[in-house]
């Protein structure tokens, strides 16, 4: 489901919980989301979902820079 907080990563394993917030940007709860790796991706280290990556910037964007930290 695109809509969903989800995320592909060739990075972390499947199953993981990430908070994704938006580099520089402290202590704004809406510049982050908690995402679930649900699926991998070959050449991205993380790839947000539609759902995931609307409340960060506009969709239009593409390339965000991100901090992520397990939870």
């Amino acid at each position: 489901d695109y809509n969903a907080l989800t995320a592909a990563s060739s990075i972390w394993p499947l199953g993981t919980w990430l908070r994704v917030c938006l580099t520089g940007v402290e202590g704004a709860e809406r510049d982050c989301v908690v995402v679930r790796v649900n699926d991998r991706c070959g050449a991205c280290s993380l790839d947000l979902s539609r759902g995931a990556f609307e409340p960060l910037a506009p969709l239009g964007q593409g390339v965000i820079l991100v901090t992520v930290v397990e939870v």
